[in-house]
């Protein structure tokens, strides 16, 4: 769940002892509340400098800090927590990441105000996102993040000026429908319904709006997180077939959302017309 961030560690749930990540970590503007909470403290930074920064300040006092990109991030395999202040290029990626697990027990993200409310609007998918709420808090002071200033994650709140960011149609909810057909898995009626329904239940858990007839499966999002999910269909499949079929078509059509639904509505409307 996201909840808004507040002054301390405290009010973001984190106790001593508990396993934290500091997402986009910087110079450590969350990493001393945390440590001061209690908390095993693991600070993600990319760029190098910083993370130079990060290790100086606070390698003697058991941070450890991993540079690297969010792509390349492997998150605990024990139950952990997330307090960051991610760039707003990255907040969808991150929400993406962390819906991915079920080991996530609260992450407090804040954010720009823009960001927040996109997210809120059009909240990715993931494996695992049905576990979780996401839900706007307070807004923390306009002139950067205060001491010990966290929030859960749902809940993001505003966090410096908004900056221009570029539009791609790669942001924007897509319509996809694929069907899968595996070689080789056939039961002895000649049925490959076992294989392809371990690619119907990849979706399913995705946590994106999706149906599936007897031709397709069609599942509505954003690029990234839609293509992850064919691609982990693909794997279910290929886990019991020497060689796998693909076919797919998409509907890309930017500020338009709804539309595994709404197209068939506008359809049947005509016809009762």
């Amino acid at each position: 769940m996201l909840s808004g961030p507040s002054g301390s560690s405290g009010d973001a749930g984190v106790r001593p002892g508990d396993l934290v990540l500091d997402i986009g970590a910087g110079r450590g503007a969350l990493t001393r509340p945390l440590l001061e909470a209690g908390a095993r403290v693991v600070a993600v930074e990319l760029h190098p400098g910083r993370a130079a920064e990060l290790r100086s300040r606070f390698s003697e006092q058991g941070v450890r800090v991993v540079r690297c990109d969010l792509r390349e991030l492997r998150l605990p395999r024990r139950p952990f927590r997330v307090v960051a202040s991610p760039p707003y290029s990255a907040t969808t990626d991150v929400l993406r990441l962390l819906l991915r697990t079920d080991r996530l027990l609260a992450a407090h993200l804040v954010l720009q105000r823009a960001a927040a409310r996109r997210l809120l609007e059009r909240p990715p998918g993931g494996r695992h996102a049905h576990r979780y709420v996401l839900a706007l808090g307070r807004p923390v002071p306009p002139d950067g993040v205060p001491a010990g200033a966290a929030g859960r994650l749902g809940r993001p709140a505003r966090r410096a000026p908004l900056r221009r960011v570029r539009r791609t149609i790669y942001g924007d909810p897509m319509l996809v429908a694929f069907s899968i057909s595996p070689s080789g898995a056939a039961d002895e009626s000649g049925s490959v319904s076992e294989a392809v329904a371990a690619a119907v239940r990849v979706v399913r858990e995705s946590g994106l709006p999706n149906e599936t007839n007897a031709m397709f499966t069609n599942i509505e999002g954003e690029w990234d997180e839609v293509m992850d999910v064919v691609k982990r269909a693909v794997d279910a499949v290929a886990a019991v077939s020497p060689r796998v079929g693909l076919v797919l078509k998409a509907d890309i059509r930017p500020g338009y959302t709804g539309q595994l639904t709404a197209k068939v509505e506008r359809v049947e409307r005509a016809l009762e017309a």
